[in-house]
């Protein structure tokens, strides 16, 4: 089941080029329309910078801090939701191969849960991460793979410890599904979201606004650094936030699971 998603979550199950647009759009008409204005004020208004230096500094440094926080801190919370992600299908990878030295019932029931858990995650739970989605078909096959790696040790065809690595490997495998489960949600609060948006929109009308010298060109040149300057640092935070740059990652896994142990 999908978890209810705040405006900003639904905001960022959108493709990144839309947006970057629904953003962008806004952004560029604000910085065009006071840039406008400025470029028409007189000189002596232009010239007078003072303020616009003070305020520019203060703005410009509160957006850089604010975004370079936020592309660290999501950067690294989707790398430890990547990192769960691949210790649990390298311990799936490990029952199956567990289970390849016998041929019983349970053994083969076994492998066929083990891909079927597999596909459901990949399908289901993994394909919007870093996104959370939990599928209770998932939750349900965790179960089923607990009681066959039971029956499978109770037969007795395994080895102590053959029989000691395959619940050794199960208990792996459920502690770092448990992991990714409470690591692959919203990388970074909506709060920082919001205020990095509202910062961005305030750096882009201050460098408008304000006065930049009696240069009407160097003043466009500046409105559209700064507007260039901000857009970009959203779209890496959005890039990163909605999983344009991690998505791959987080399926790679599970795929690779799949292709290495196809349905018998």
């Amino acid at each position: 089941m999908d978890l209810a998603l705040s405006s900003m979550q639904q905001f960022l199950t959108l493709h990144l080029w839309f947006q970057l647009l629904i953003v962008a759009i806004p952004l560029v008409a604000v910085s065009v329309y006071f840039t406008y204005r400025a470029v028409k004020r007189n000189l002596e208004e232009r010239g007078n910078d003072n303020v616009a230096t003070v305020v520019m500094r203060f703005v410009g440094a509160a957006f850089v801090f604010l975004g370079a926080f936020a592309i660290v801190t999501a950067w690294q919370a989707s790398s430890i939701g990547i990192d769960d992600v691949q210790k649990e299908f390298s311990s799936l990878t490990a029952l199956a191969q567990d289970t390849r030295s016998v041929t019983t019932e349970e053994s083969v029931s076994l492998r066929d849960k083990l891909i079927a858990y597999a596909r459901e995650a990949a399908t289901i739970e993994l394909s919007q991460a870093p996104t959370l989605r939990t599928s209770p078909r998932a939750t349900e096959l965790v179960f089923e793979i607990s009681q066959t790696v039971t029956r499978l040790v109770d037969t007795g065809v395994l080895s102590p410890s053959l029989a000691d690595s395959l619940v050794s490997d199960f208990n792996d495998f459920k502690n770092a599904r448990n992991a990714r489960l409470a690591h692959t949600g919203d990388l970074l609060p909506d709060s920082l979201m919001w205020s990095l948006l509202l910062i961005g929109v305030i750096m882009v009308a201050t460098s408008a606004i304000y006065p930049s010298g009696p240069s009407r060109s160097i003043k466009w040149v500046q409105s559209m650094a700064i507007l260039a300057v901000v857009i970009t640092i959203l779209g890496v935070v959005f890039a990163i936030e909605s999983g344009d740059l991690s998505n791959e990652k987080f399926l790679h896994p599970a795929r690779t699971f799949l292709s290495s142990n196809p349905a018998g």
